[in-house]
């Protein structure tokens, strides 16, 4: 067997013979019991890879088995001293790649196209992605509703009634189309479909309502015994003079009133009744906080609890007032239901005759075409021939129609391996039933095995996951008993007793007083000031950075090592809302995080100013963007200058007339800085008409130096690249249409972090699934489960089909109705269940640490376990007291400056202050030195003639549009060419390239002079050199050998050579320009700019020989650049 000592359990699952079913808690190694399992059969000669069938449920899955299958039977190879046995091994190893070792959908593709002669399919399909599918089916939903309207359908014209309203048949199609999907999990959906309307009936309705009542009834025996306990412990205190009697009063009138409802004669009895309960206040609970009896204050909150179940209850009862009317309003439902099936029947015939003409079948017809072969004797007869063993992995995500084709799959040995308790995919269809169902068939018979020693994670976390789900997971709440078949058993690869869990809770946040407004408000708009600390996102951080601290223990290595960012993830239940808002709190504290999720840029003081500036470029008369302006790099003007100007025209005048009375007066720095501002910004209106909203901001940013001052703040990179992504955001869109874009979007522009490979990872609970981490943070524990299924206008169940609402035409009325009450219980029992097997997925991600980040302690009681509403109610927080946590805020060291003032002083007192208190800079020169430039800057800088970074056009030549785009086309052909290749011909097939891919620039270009270009010695030189094409580079040069002047300070330099060949010693660096000066003029304009190119070359690539070329594209052209 293999080098890895198997443990009792795994060997019991690897000899198990016949139909098997293994379920494998999380780190206990299913994959590799399914491949040691394999290679056993293969060397005790009882199988072949050839005809063993692996069905797993992702490409990645299938993929990563199929590889260490291969490294386990080399593995075997090399230890193999039997020549014969590890010929076969060898011969085996070469089968693999071509093994069925698949997802099932690549086995239900590769089934139709081999059997094609048994159906009517082409062997030669394609299966649609998802952007056929969703074009065939808005095409087969025409087809079907013009059909039906052809045919003026009764039951189509009250569909269109209902709900068609303004949006007309797309708001029909929006409608049924996810009730399509739905349906066709089920391998007998157009059965269902045709047989639900049936179904609609008086005796189907009184059943409905028994079924209802039943589970009501269990609910109050459940809530009685749980008052009943209550009451016990009450009794306690109750003796001791420390609680009311009138608590056990209470009590017992909430289980006699239990009691009365219980024995009611059916739904509609106890309805009536609980119209007529009348439930006693509870007693005050003022004199135990006076007292401070935390234990007693405990119990009354529990007492609460269930007085608040019971109420529930009573509500729910009285949503059940006139059986006649609900069983009108059901029947009426039953019409619609009808009318329903009719219109998803039709859609399936269109869709169908769709996708016939289109060759294309999607993964649903995968499934039922499968499924149909399989039905047939000679299909089945040779594949049970072919196959001696089927192996089926994550058997717990199957969906009905799936179950059905392992079913008739089923031979002799079939072996198959999942966990239900990580049955997650219930949105898609998947039901962990027939896991449930299956392993308790098998358990009779001995062949339902359990893997329950992790490999994963540290004791004490596996202590606190039984702890935890061997309170809530029975078989009722979650189809599983956990205390009975799944607690897991830690291996030796941690120390004993090692390892941390937490419970952490959430610090109150303190009551703030609103401010007063002052001189002008904006200000804290501006900076910011409005934006919310996220508490919970803050509190996090705290966690992170105390996780910095400390280490964890490392199973391969065998030993401690030091936590970094990257050995934490923060799991949250989804990658929108909450986990946004703690990804935007983690980065505002400077923690480098990674996730694919989104958070809004638009809430952060940066964008927040462009956003003002671009709305002033707009309407000159708001206040609060033309404040933002003055503020930003535009005006310059500081809090003080704006206080200054609101003070001198008093509170009467608007903000914009302050400042512009203030201009036309002032003869003081802040009036001149006022009248440069008008001055800018009229010219930047002008330049609005031709230029898109990105690159205004793009030369405001540029020209002031705002981008260097958010470079240099604190969070400086991030703040850059959220201005990089509102840039693109705003793409070529006009100042005006940005921001009605912003509007229409509600200011949200998302942004996703990628850390880099030291980062938090941020990710849903879903997406961690298979994944394993140091240190885990359980985000959101007590925030409520989205419940917007339960407010659909069609609710779904898996056994009826769907319930919709009931109509009354001639009021204009939407109804409830009895059936969408049963699929709203089972929805809130299957939400439970499936979000219990959501926190066990996220609880068995930790190898070492966890924490569960709650707001408040939570009241567990079991009898809620299957109707949970938070993750909190999973949590028996008693027996978690001495793991409570609540750590202090954590500061990450602000690196931005602060101001030294924050009221309004004279200026002579603050001079004084200074004086004092900030020591005189030595180096004043350096002061002015910018931390970062460019080539193009720094000839600006110097008084030389400047021309925009990567422009391929001087603007002093005085150039068109046209040229300068005529410029761009020809550097984007240089960018693509290969120079060894014959000119004409490379010429040639770049022109036919753009012209497919890139017609505008292809017009700009002429293959003749692309051939020329091409025919330069200089490219034909360079054969034999390693090409770099447009490479970027970032050095640090000393300022005195950038600038004039006497400082050495280290500046950061950017640019982007053109063209970088380098052979050994040597470089060449080719700039392309698109000019009609001469090249002398070009020489002179561009030595320095070269220069600094050569510098950086020379400085990153260790190269001392360079040498430096103007390739001119206008003038056809070449020109070598002496070097200094």
């Amino acid at each position: 067997m293999s080098a890895k000592i198997l443990t009792a359990e795994q060997r019991a699952a690897v000899e198990a013979e016949g139909e098997t079913l293994v379920s494998a808690s999380a780190g206990s190694g299913k994959t590799f019991v399914m491949i040691e399992k394999i290679i056993s059969l293969i060397l005790e000669g009882k199988a072949q890879i050839s005809g063993v069938l692996a069905v797993t449920f992702t490409n990645l899955a299938a993929a990563e088995m199929k590889e260490k299958l291969k490294r386990a039977i080399v593995g075997r190879i090399n230890e193999e001293t039997d020549e014969g046995v590890k010929s076969r091994l060898k011969y085996e190893l070469s089968e693999i790649g071509a093994s069925d070792i698949c997802t099932l959908h690549s086995f239900c593709a590769n089934l139709i196209r081999r059997y094609f002669y048994v159906t009517d399919e082409n062997g030669d399909f394609q299966i649609a992605d998802d952007a056929d599918a969703s074009e065939m089916k808005n095409r087969a939903a025409e087809i079907a509703t013009d059909a039906l309207l052809e045919q003026k359908s009764e039951k189509f014209q009250l569909l269109l009634r209902l709900y068609a309203g303004s949006k007309g048949l797309k708001r029909l199609t929006e409608l049924f189309l996810p009730l399509y999907e739905k349906m066709r999990v089920h391998a007998d959906y157009r059965a269902r479909l045709e047989n639900m309307p049936a179904r609609f009936t008086e005796e189907t309705f009184h059943s409905i309502a028994d079924t209802l009542f039943s589970g009501l009834k269990v609910r109050l025996t459940q809530l009685r015994a749980r008052v009943q306990s209550l009451a016990e412990e009450t009794e306690y205190f109750v003796s001791g003079n420390e609680m009311s009697p009138k608590y056990l009063s209470f009590l017992a009138e909430i289980q006699a009133l239990c009691l009365q409802l219980e024995r009611a004669e059916d739904l509609y009895a106890a309805a009536a009744l609980a119209k007529e309960s009348k439930l006693s206040s509870k007693p005050p609970n003022g004199p135990l906080k006076k007292a401070e009896n935390a234990p007693a204050l405990r119990l009354d909150a529990h007492i609460d609890g269930a007085k608040n179940a019971f109420k529930e209850i009573l509500i729910e009862l009285k949503g059940y007032e006139n059986e006649g009317e609900d069983l009108a309003r059901y029947l009426r439902s039953g019409e619609i239901a009808a009318a329903l099936c009719e219109l998803l029947l039709a859609f399936d015939d269109a869709y169908a005759a769709v996708k016939k003409r289109a060759g294309k079948l999607d993964f649903s017809d995968l499934e039922h075409r499968t499924l149909a072969l399989l039905s047939h004797e000679m299909v089945e007869k040779e594949l049970k021939s072919r196959y001696t063993h089927v192996f089926v992995d994550e058997y717990q995500d199957v969906n009905p129609c799936q179950e059905s084709i392992l079913r008739a799959l089923q031979g002799e040995n079939m072996f198959m391996v999942g966990d239900v308790k990580q049955s997650i995919y219930g949105f898609r269809g998947c039901s962990a039933r027939f896991f449930g169902e299956k392993f308790e068939r098998l358990s009779a018979c001995g062949k339902a095995l359990v893997l329950n020693g992790n490999f994963r994670s540290a004791p004490r976390v596996l202590d606190a996951v039984n702890l935890i789900f061997s309170e809530v997971m029975t078989k009722r709440t979650g189809a599983v008993d956990y205390k009975n078949t799944s607690v897991m058993t830690a291996s030796d690869r941690f120390p004993k007793n090692s390892g941390e869990v937490w419970l952490d809770f959430i610090p109150e946040e303190e009551e703030k007083t609103p401010e007063e407004r002052d001189v002008y408000s904006v200000i804290g708009h501006l900076n910011g000031g409005e934006e919310k600390t996220d508490a919970e996102g803050a509190y996090i951080a705290s966690v992170i950075a105390a996780e910095l601290h400390k280490k964890h223990f490392d199973a391969d290595s065998g030993e401690f090592v030091q936590n970094d960012y990257k050995d934490i993830v923060v799991l949250s239940r989804s990658k929108t809302g909450r986990a946004a808002k703690i990804i935007a709190e983690l980065v505002r504290r400077g923690i480098p995080v990674a996730s694919a999720a989104e958070y809004n840029i638009c809430e952060y003081p940066e964008i927040k100013r462009l956003i003002e500036i671009l709305r002033y470029l707009d309407c000159a008369e708001q206040d609060i963007p033309l404040a933002a302006a003055l503020k930003s790099a535009l005006g310059k003007l500081t809090d003080e200058e704006l206080a200054d100007i609101r003070l001198a025209a008093g509170s009467q005048k608007s903000f914009v007339v302050a400042c512009r009375e203030y201009a036309e007066a002032a003869q003081n720095r802040t009036g001149e800085k006022l009248r440069a501002f008008y001055a800018q910004t009229q010219r930047l209106r002008l330049l609005a008409n031709v230029r898109s909203a990105a690159e205004l901001l793009a030369g405001i940013l540029s020209e002031s130096g705002e981008e260097i001052e958010q470079l240099r703040a604190e969070n400086g990179e991030e703040r850059v690249k959220r201005i990089d992504r509102f840039l693109s955001e705003c793409g070529a869109l006009s100042v005006s249409d940005v921001l009605r874009r912003l509007k229409n979007n509600r200011y949200q522009v998302g942004f996703s972090e990628t850390g880099g490979e030291n980062a938090v990872r941020v990710m849903t609970m879903h997406a961690s699934k298979g994944l394993e981490f140091p240190v885990v943070i359980v985000a959101g524990m007590d925030n409520r489960f989205d419940d917007r299924d339960f407010k659909e206008k069609i609710l779904t169940d898996e056994e009826w089909g769907f319930a919709p609402l009931s109509y009354n035409e001639q009021n204009f009325t939407a109804y409830d109705t009895i059936l969408r009450a049963l699929f709203r219980e089972r929805m809130t029992a299957r939400r439970a269940e499936d979000e219990m097997r959501l926190l066990y997925v996220a609880a068995t991600r930790a190898q070492y640490c966890m924490h569960f980040i709650f707001r408040e302690e939570g009241e567990f009681d079991f009898a809620r376990v299957g109707r949970a509403s938070k993750f909190s109610d999973f949590i028996p927080f008693e027996k978690f007291r001495d793991r409570f946590l609540q750590l202090e805020s954590a500061d990450f060291g602000a690196t931005g400056e602060r101001p030294l003032l924050i009221s309004f002083t004279d200026e002579a007192a603050e001079r004084e202050i200074s004086l004092r208190y900030r020591a005189p800079y030595p180096y004043a020169s350096s002061l002015e030195i910018p931390v970062k430039s460019s080539a193009s800057a720094i000839l600006k800088r110097q008084g030389e003639r400047f021309y925009a970074e990567k422009e391929l056009f001087p603007e002093d030549t005085g150039g068109s549009k046209t040229d300068k785009e005529t410029g761009i086309a020809y550097h984007a052909f240089l960018e693509r060419a290969d120079f060894f290749a014959p000119p004409e011909r490379e010429a040639e097939r770049i022109f036919a390239l753009f012209e497919k891919t890139r017609p505008e620039l292809a017009a700009k270009l002429n293959r003749q002079k692309m051939a020329r270009i091409l025919a330069f010695p200089l490219f034909g030189n360079l054969r034999g050199f390693t090409l770099y094409r447009e490479q970027e580079f970032l050095l640090s040069l000393p300022a005195n050998a950038l600038f004039a002047t006497d400082s050495e300070d280290e500046v950061l330099v950017q640019g982007a050579i053109d063209l970088l060949a380098v052979r050994g010693d040597e470089a060449l660096i080719i700039d392309y320009k698109y000019s009609t000066h001469s090249d002398e003029r070009l020489v002179r304009d561009y030595a320095r700019q070269l220069e600094i190119y050569a510098a950086a070359v020379g400085k990153i690539a260790k190269i001392e020989k360079i040498s430096a070329h103007i390739v001119n594209l206008d003038r056809l052209s070449c020109v070598h650049v002496p070097l200094h």
